[in-house]
């Protein structure tokens, strides 16, 4: 189905998980910060006279702390948005349909930022039959996708088949965000004398110390998220259901039961995870389907 064109008409200005990456960077150098306050303050380590050459040093340190903790609040932040973006509607539904578009995100799309990698595999179903109408009056028209020869715009339905790599690449990212904070961590320790004797460029000297504490939480995150990955490629081999995905489901009929969710990062409806693909009908070599009428409704009447 070449000249298949897509484009979003729902999508917030700033995605839940953007928001919340952005909150808990600010929360996590807050409370990384406040942590190195309180410990030194508990224990009296660097006294209470702030005049002395202890005092600054260990005031030095405790704000130091915010830029891995902000790294570690950013990762933790995001994927505890993503994990949980997707909020049950209706339960499980069926849908027949005309498969119009497929798409799986590429790292590439994401490098820099491992941890966001989440390559579900995903389609676009022009749907029919009397589940249609009821499914998309519940906000399923999120992308309007048509094919130029036909230039009517078809209203689709998005499914999505999960794939592990999203999830364990999270975890691992805000394991290897800790990790790599601690790291930064000892860097700022053992650089923290250094700095202090840079005399008038002192400020400095810290800002250097902060930035490479917290690129070394960052490379702890995207490590991690790099292992994880491959963790879900293992678990992915079991995933029987994303067999039938690839460049031949474009132009397909397709049955699709699964839960019908809202993805509060993109502020619509779909069906996601898809759980049963009970008939598959691909058009003869060479052709599609032209439109979701061919399709043959295999699914049941919905009933409020």
């Amino acid at each position: 189905m070449n000249g298949l064109t897509c484009g979003w008409q729902v999508d917030p200005e700033i995605p839940r998980s953007a928001f919340y990456a952005l909150l808990g960077s600010m929360l996590g150098s807050l409370t990384s910060i406040g942590i190195g306050f309180g410990i030194l303050a508990i224990t009296g380590a660097c006294g209470t006279d702030s005049t002395t050459t202890e005092f600054r040093a260990c005031s030095a340190l405790a704000t130091l702390l915010g830029g891995p903790g902000s790294v570690v609040g950013y990762v933790w932040g995001y994927c505890l948005a993503r994990r949980s973006r997707l909020q049950p509607n209706r339960g499980r539904v069926c849908l027949t349909g005309l498969v119009l578009h497929i798409a799986r995100m590429q790292f590439g799309d994401v490098w820099p930022a491992a941890f966001t990698y989440d390559p579900d595999w995903t389609f676009d179903v022009a749907p029919r039959g009397p589940n249609a109408n009821d499914l998309i009056s519940r906000d399923a028209l999120i992308i309007d996708c048509y094919e130029l020869r036909a230039p009517d715009d078809t209203p689709t339905i998005h499914c999505e088949i999960p794939s592990y790599i999203g999830e364990a690449g999270c975890i691992g990212g805000a394991i290897g965000a800790a990790v790599g904070a601690a790291i930064g961590i000892a860097v700022i320790v053992a650089l923290l004398p250094w700095a202090l004797a840079c005399g008038p460029l002192a400020f400095l000297c810290l800002l250097l110390i902060i930035l490479l504490a917290a690129a070394i939480a960052y490379a702890g995150a995207e490590l991690g998220a790099i292992i994880g990955h491959k963790v879900g490629e293992v678990l992915d081999t079991t995933q029987g259901l994303s067999d039938v995905y690839g460049e031949g489901l474009r132009g397909s009929c397709i049955t699709v039961e699964g839960n019908w969710v809202t993805d509060q990062d993109h502020g619509h409806n779909e069906i996601h995870d898809v759980e049963i693909i009970p008939f598959l009908v691909p058009p003869q070599p060479g052709q599609v389907f032209e439109s979701q009428e061919a399709c043959i409704e295999f699914c049941p009447p919905i009933f409020e």
